[in-house]
């Protein structure tokens, strides 16, 4: 937990009480829905231990029986902020321009790898301890190819960081492309959202208060 609370007051000059209270939220939402796995990136392993914990003590205590969640986690390298590569990449920065979103046009996307980090070494090459900003880069590049970082800087070796950049904008832009239209599609019809949302709001509404009910009588209070 306090990695986490490490990595979120990075990107906020006031961290509030949230900070705090959040990592007992999301174990609340875990164990209400009986979740048993949980996707989680490598700042978040610390909050499900958490809801093992929490699970495991309201087991022992009320014999109770909320599944001890296990993680999903990608086989990807943590990708970093696009201006700050010591940070991780994070929809809660506040600078838009440290991260590549899915709804991000293709000139958005050429601008932001455009200004990215990087360094005055000439050439392309893999060094995150003295080249953090290219190295970043290159993982993003090998995570949309699906190709190693060995592999893309072998590809690469005789461009410098102008073409690189260039380079990458384009891989980044082909792939999103199809993601960002039909999620603009789907964003255009209202209809659907609400209907979707309807139906998922009655189905978690079945699964929780059922859940609630249970612990209610396993404390004693129904």
């Amino acid at each position: 937990m306090d990695f986490f609370l490490q990595e979120k007051s990075k990107t906020s000059e006031n961290p509030g009480i949230g900070l705090f209270t959040y990592p007992i939220l999301q174990a609340a939402d875990i164990l209400i829905y009986r979740a048993t796995h949980v996707p989680v990136g490598e700042d978040q392993i610390h909050h499900l231990e958490l809801t093992r914990d929490l699970a495991k003590i309201f087991n022992n205590k009320f014999n109770f029986n909320f599944p001890r969640p296990k993680d999903i986690m990608g086989e990807g390298p943590r990708i970093k902020s696009l201006r700050n590569p010591s940070a991780k990449m994070s929809k809660s920065d506040v600078n838009p321009k440290s991260r590549i979103e899915i709804t991000d046009t293709p000139d958005q996307i050429v601008d932001k790898i455009g200004k990215s980090h990087s360094d005055s070494i000439p050439g392309i090459s893999y060094d995150p301890d003295s080249r953090p900003g290219i190295s970043n880069l290159l993982q993003i590049h090998a995570a949309f190819t699906n190709e190693t970082v060995e592999n893309v800087c072998e590809q690469c070796i005789s461009l410098n960081k102008v073409q690189y950049k260039t380079k990458l904008s384009d891989i980044i832009v082909e792939c999103l492309g199809p993601i960002r239209q039909e999620t603009e599609r789907i964003l255009s019809d209202r209809h659907y959202l609400d209907t979707v949302l309807g139906k998922g709001k009655e189905k978690a509404a079945v699964i929780t208060e059922n859940t609630w009910k249970e612990v209610q009588n396993s404390v004693g209070l129904l």
